[in-house]
């Protein structure tokens, strides 16, 4: 299976026509934050079914505004956008949601219309990634203004949060280019970057960062880009920086942005190593603890940790067809602590690393790269699960 980091950035275009002097090169064309009296107004919004809202959602430790307008079923928004352009062009509206957790998976049904026609029907429920969520809409500005309407469908189960509203110059896929030139801003393009496949993708070379490459069509929307994935936890800081130089300089030799995804699973788990307590961080109290209706078979060891908890229903990730390498938990302090001493000597090689690239002008070569790990914990359900079905019988 082919595996690709994807480093996505908003990618806007000039329109065909240039642009008057007093906009040269705009990034936004209007905007309406329905937070604000004062936006509300300029933007001449209109309600039905619809009222205003001022709360938070906390999610873990972070408190998120989802203060806007709550469009009821079957209620609408209307408001105008302003065009100063003045001719007609292509555009990009951005829609800017929030959701409450408690109004995760719940139905969201909802239809935009830009003057007056149909521009863009959803129907999602929002499965809970987070409180803010943007729909992007490609749309034609031809008058001073334009007219938009937020609809929620009658099948909605929740009201429908509309925090802001954005009017971009270009299409959502196009990319900005300078007034009166043709060349592309590169910092502009979508990285799409395939993983090594060398070492189940933690390993890579001089060859093969060229052939990747290589399998990234030439385009004005993309950047070749390559990525390793990267195992923090089985290197101390000597090996961590010594791993991250030698990356480093194959990205620099081989003139490719490299992608350090930084891996906490897979084979990224250190379950073979010491965990300063007289036994390793594969052993039984740092495992992730299951639960399946229909496991009959005791894990020697798992009653022990979990206490007047004990039912044979708890299991754990092992054994399994991935080599019966253990999920850990997140839930273990000396764990936890380890995780981050080594990321964080990892972190600071990385950016030693950069920094002397930055110096010589080439920090495109080690691209910001955010990993939080592949699959953080054992699946539920619909996977190959053999080695534990033969165990049970």
């Amino acid at each position: 299976m082919l595996h690709y980091a994807l480093a996505a950035s908003l990618c806007l275009a000039q329109v065909n026509t240039p642009y008057p002097p007093h906009l040269e090169s705009p990034l936004l064309l209007d905007s309406i934050e329905f937070s604000k009296q004062a936006s509300l107004e300029a933007h001449l919004v209109a309600l039905s079914r619809a009222t205003r809202v001022a709360q938070r959602a906390t999610v873990g430790t972070r408190s998120e505004s989802v203060g806007g307008i709550a469009i009821e079923p079957e209620g609408t928004v209307r408001f105008r956008l302003k065009n100063p352009i003045g001719i007609p062009a292509r555009a990009t509206l951005r829609l800017l949601f929030a959701t409450h957790p408690k109004d995760y998976g719940k139905r969201q049904a909802y239809q935009v219309r830009w003057n007056g026609a149909e521009a863009a029907a959803m129907v999602e429920a929002d499965p809970g990634a987070g409180v803010r969520r943007s729909i992007f809409v490609d749309v034609i500005v031809s008058g001073p203004s334009a007219a938009v309407e937020v609809r929620s469908e009658a099948s909605s189960t929740c009201p429908i949060t509309l925090l802001a509203a954005y009017l971009y110059p270009g299409r959502s896929l196009d990319l900005h280019l300078r007034p009166a030139t043709t060349l592309l801003d590169p910092r502009l393009r979508m990285g799409i970057a395939p993983v090594s496949p060398i070492g189940m993708g933690y390993q890579t070379d001089l060859e093969q960062l060229k052939r990747i490459r290589e399998l990234v069509p030439p385009t004005r929307y993309l950047a070749a880009q390559a990525a390793v994935l990267y195992n923090f936890c089985s290197r101390d800081a000597k090996e961590n920086s010594a791993e991250i130089a030698r990356l480093a300089r194959l990205a620099e030799e081989a003139e490719v942005p490299l992608r350090i995804a930084m891996q906490v699973h897979w084979a990224g788990t250190p379950k073979s190593v010491a965990d300063g307590a007289g036994g390793t961080f594969g052993d039984l109290p740092y495992q992730q603890v299951t639960f399946d209706a229909a496991d009959n078979v005791d894990d020697p060891g798992l009653d022990a940790i979990m206490g007047d908890r004990a039912d044979k229903r708890f299991g754990l990730s092992v054994p399994n067809v991935w080599s019966d390498t253990p999920w850990l938990t997140f839930n273990h302090p000396r764990l936890n602590q380890f995780r981050r001493i080594r990321l964080t000597q990892a972190i600071t090689a990385w950016r030693r690393e950069r920094l002397r690239l930055a110096a010589a002008g080439k920090a495109r070569l080690l691209p910001i790269e955010i990993s939080t790990g592949d699959e953080s914990i054992y699946w539920a359900k619909g996977v190959d699960d053999r080695s534990y079905t033969k165990r049970n019988g």
